[in-house]
């Protein structure tokens, strides 16, 4: 990829008469390459297609705007993205018929490729053009995993629509060909691995959050589970039955792989559980935004000093229509970005008492949910080994789950006793 060099520019030139202005693109060494007219959509789309292949280091098309007869009777990419979208929007859907995260991980890696070549009959897509979509991810400054993600999702889009004989499986056949970014082959970055949250970091973060978050992330801790698995949990889920906890989920992550999936909830878990299942109907989320903010209100209006004839009476003071509602669960991106924010807040506190105090301060690093499950994975491993962390955070493949099962639930059950 020529990374050294200027990006060449959509240009300008003006028309004569009544015809009207035309872009055009001029490579280095290389003559004009008219792109239609200045400032259309399809013109935009052709120069931001030469660039990607100018990136990726192909030879450049020289466009001349025009379309094969036969090129009318042939679905457009476009075509293929929106049909495709609509099948997503069906497929990927959560136990309550929502639409899941994948949804728009899908529509987000389908946005570059409709950029470059939207118009472009999707019969014509080939692996030169692959290459072109994904060196512009290179060039946006994607990381190397998540861009062999993304052009696998666009794989997948071609190969339903051969599926659904919208276009030759020569199509899909020539797009496999194309191998994924390798680790350290390529310029795009690596990420950064993802490492356990140190204990004090969690402590120190815990008073900046609001209870129910506060104690979503204590249970995290406890039991390693998935962020969406502990989201989705309700009181009728779990059987208390035995002196440990179990919730059998119906919904999880690896259930089309035919996994089961288990959650055990030890005496360190049950004391924050058991209040919670108090407080919610049967049906309802234990971690929800709406429940959360009745809570909160609640306990401000006991702790209320103003005698109930004077000032707001309750609820006289409320918009009657908010313009967001608190929804009846957090989302894994919602529990993301209330940890990010109490981790700035506590920051913030800590900065102040040490400037106040006149000593050097230590910022508490920025953390995400996932990292949770890393520091349980690391500890189970160490303390218990591989089999039983396997089994208690869900890492089994189905020829692993057969093998580990019946003994490693037992080993569970007994592991869960001592550290949830």
């Amino acid at each position: 990829m020529p990374s050294k060099q200027r990006i060449p520019a959509y240009r300008r030139q003006g028309g004569a008469g009544t015809r009207p202005d035309r872009a055009f693109v001029l490579f280095p060494g290389r003559p004009r390459i008219y792109l239609g007219d200045y400032g259309a959509a399809a013109s935009r789309e052709r120069y931001a297609r030469l660039i990607a292949q100018w990136r990726a280091g192909q030879g450049i098309d020289f466009p001349d705007g025009r379309r094969r007869a036969c090129d009318d009777e042939l679905l457009t990419v476009e075509e293929i993205i929106a049909a495709y979208l609509e099948r997503c929007d069906v497929h990927y859907r959560d136990a309550e018929g929502r639409p899941t995260s994948e949804v728009a991980t899908i529509t987000r890696a389908l946005a570059v490729l409709r950029r470059l070549y939207g118009s472009t009959p999707a019969a014509h897509f080939g692996p030169r053009a692959l290459k072109a979509v994904r060196a512009d991810m290179i060039a946006a400054g994607r990381v190397r995993p998540s861009i062999n993600r993304d052009v696998g999702r666009i794989k997948a889009m071609f190969r339903w629509a051969v599926e659904e004989e919208q276009i030759p499986p020569s199509v899909y056949e020539g797009l496999r060909a194309v191998r994924g970014l390798a680790r350290g082959r390529s310029e795009a970055p690596e990420p950064e691995p993802v490492r356990p949250v140190p204990d004090d970091a969690i402590e120190a973060t815990l008073p900046h959050l609001p209870r129910d978050l506060a104690d979503l992330v204590r249970l995290h801790r406890l039991t390693g589970a998935r962020s969406g698995e502990l989201l989705s949990l309700r009181p009728g889920d779990i059987d208390t039955s035995g002196d440990v906890w179990t919730a059998a989920l119906e919904h999880h992550k690896t259930r089309h792989h035919g996994h089961e999936r288990t959650l055990y909830f030890g005496p360190g878990a049950q004391a924050i559980l058991r209040p919670l299942m108090l407080r919610r109907p049967p049906g309802a989320y234990l971690f929800s935004p709406a429940a959360s903010e009745a809570d909160r209100l609640a306990e401000r209006h006991a702790a209320r000093t103003t005698p109930l004839n004077a000032g707001n009476r309750p609820g006289t003071n409320r918009v009657a229509k908010r313009r967001r509602p608190p929804r009846d669960r957090y989302d894994v991106t919602g529990y993301a970005r209330a940890i990010a924010r109490a981790v700035r807040k506590a920051n913030a506190e800590r900065k102040a008492q040490s400037v106040a105090d006149g000593v050097e301060w230590a910022p508490i690093p920025h953390w995400h949910p996932h990292q949770i499950r890393h520091t349980v994975a690391t500890e189970l491993r160490r303390t218990h080994g591989l089999e039983v962390a396997r089994t208690l955070l869900g890492h089994s493949t189905i020829t692993m789950a057969q093998h580990y099962a019946e003994a490693d639930n037992r080993r569970a059950l007994a592991v869960a006793r001592e550290v949830g």
